[in-house]
């Protein structure tokens, strides 16, 4: 009789261990769901975006920071939003030691970024994309490379390996999977920004960061996950499935009572339905929910610096003066978010002011040149040829450039648009340059329609005798000079600084004879 009662207690307790773990469980992954769904770097707070502080915002810039997108797995993923993201942490420091795990999921390239300041920037690149071998950079302002130097590193595999960069007397000893593989940058002498960049990459990702100051006083550390509130939500979880069983219990009461039932097996099958069906909503979430661009963006008060049409025409009715003034040369770009100035920090950045620039101080006495962006984000050529042939063509321009491609998705009716535009002003004797736009060729899968796009424009401009400037391809054999896009079709500073310069070296297509 004693042992019966001695195994019933036991039983007992190993019936309620069992309940109280499963409980526990559903609890648990109710609590990462819930946490995970509010994981993103605006409510993270700890660091910031590059593209976000540009005067001549980047679609997706702040998509990335307010969407769940970049911290869908609870770690850094930079390949989202297009790619090409700089993120530093917020607050400069002098650092001592920077510890991270990295992994690129398919060909890219990924930099840890520091020493980053008003005169320029260090960073220790590791690739698994040939074109971008492993190298310590040395950068300008305007992200252009004042130095490359390879490092003894291999394309890296696509798994997670230790990143680390430690104090070694003048620079930074830095290690791949615990070998060093070099020495980088320079000790900064003020705190300065650390941080991260990607390139095209699908899937740059960092993870379990730490970074320690110099003087060995301060140690920082992120995991990338969200733990914001999260015993306040575990123990709302476990207050919530122990509701949903005693509401189970109530429920079935009277019909146990009257089949003389136990309880144990509604519990058993609550906690099953509970943990299934919250694991799929785990799942779910995980792969399929929060890697998604979503069509609707909570921007959460942050702003991106975009001008629409309306916004455009009146700032070129007042900027440009009319009737124009003697000896003015007035050039006019028609395109869209690329012709606009898209990913310049501030208008001096942008490729027409340089352009501008550039022309004027090689003008002969007595001539000035304006250049003048009538770019429209997203506009394509027919919106460009309607814009100008109601608007555009009263600004009296000299010369229309036309820097067309990325957004018309058919070459055919790509180039019947520039054609028109180019016969509209002929009619009025303006000089009709074709720029066929550039995009970066990290971005493959995009590279065949476009360049196909690219051939009909030139198709279309040989039948006209129009003057054609490439860029595209100019562009590709400097791409190892610095980082040129912030993504597949908008440049950085310095990508804009190059544009003006292949522009200013045409001049003589360009100005026509």
């Amino acid at each position: 009789m004693g042992d019966r009662v001695c195994f019933g207690a036991i039983s007992r307790v190993t019936s309620a261990v069992i309940h109280g773990i499963l409980v526990l469980a559903v609890a648990l992954v109710v609590q990462g769901l819930v946490l995970r769904r509010g994981n993103t770097l605006h409510d993270n707070g700890r660091w910031d975006s590059s593209k976000v502080e540009l005067e001549y915002g980047i679609l997706g810039s702040v998509a990335f920071l307010t969407t769940r997108t970049a911290l869908h797995a609870n770690r850094l993923d930079l390949g989202v939003w297009h790619g090409y993201h700089e993120l530093l942490r917020s607050g400069p420091v002098r650092l001592g030691a920077l510890e991270a795990r990295v992994r690129l999921r398919g060909p890219g390239y990924l930099v840890a970024v520091f020493g980053s300041d008003a005169d320029g920037f260090d960073g220790v690149r590791v690739s698994s994309d040939p074109a971008f071998p492993a190298a310590c950079l040395r950068g300008s302002p305007d992200a252009g490379f004042r130095s490359v130097a390879a490092l003894d590193l291999p394309l890296l595999e696509s798994s997670w390996h230790a990143f680390s960069l430690e104090a070694d007397g003048s620079s930074y000893r830095v290690r791949v999977d615990g070998r060093s593989i070099g020495s980088c940058g320079r000790m900064p002498a003020q705190p300065a920004a650390v941080g991260f960049r990607s390139g095209a990459g699908d899937h740059a990702e960092v993870d379990d960061v730490v970074i320690r100051s110099l003087d060995g006083g301060s140690s920082w550390s992120e995991d990338f996950a969200n733990h914001r509130h999260a015993l306040v939500i575990a123990v709302a979880a476990l207050l919530g499935v122990l509701a949903l069983h005693g509401l189970v219990l109530l429920l079935t009461a009277r019909s146990r009572r009257r089949q003389g039932l136990s309880a144990a097996p509604y519990v058993l099958t609550t906690h099953l339905v509970l943990l299934c069906a919250a694991g799929l909503a785990w799942g779910a979430d995980l792969f399929f929910l929060s890697p998604r661009h979503p069509d609707e963006v909570d921007f959460r008060g942050r702003v991106t610096t975009f001008e629409r049409k309306s916004d455009v025409v009146a700032r070129l009715r007042e900027e440009v003066a009319l009737p124009k003034p003697e000896g003015v040369v007035r050039i006019l770009a028609l395109g869209g978010s690329q012709t606009w100035g898209s990913g310049a920090r501030t208008r001096a950045d942008t490729w027409f002011e340089q352009l501008e620039a550039l022309l004027n101080g090689a003008a002969p006495e007595g001539v000035r040149f304006e250049v003048v962006s009538a770019g429209i984000p997203a506009y394509t050529a027919s919106q460009a040829y309607e814009l100008y042939e109601r608007e555009w063509i009263e600004l009296d321009p000299d010369v229309v450039l036309v820097n067309v491609g990325h957004n018309d998705r058919d070459a055919a009716v790509l180039a019947k648009w520039v054609r028109r535009i180019a016969q509209l002003g002929a009619q009025r004797g303006i000089r009709t340059v074709v720029v066929p736009e550039a995009n970066s060729v990290e971005n493959r899968s995009s590279l065949v329609p476009l360049l196909e796009r690219h051939a009909a424009l030139r198709v279309m401009a040989a039948d006209l005798g129009l003057p054609v400037i490439e860029t595209h391809d100019w562009l590709v054999e400097r791409r190892a000079r610095g980082f040129l896009w912030w993504d597949r079709v908008h440049l950085t500073p310095f990508g804009q600084r190059l544009l003006a310069r292949r522009l200013f070296e045409e001049r003589e297509r360009l100005l026509g004879p």
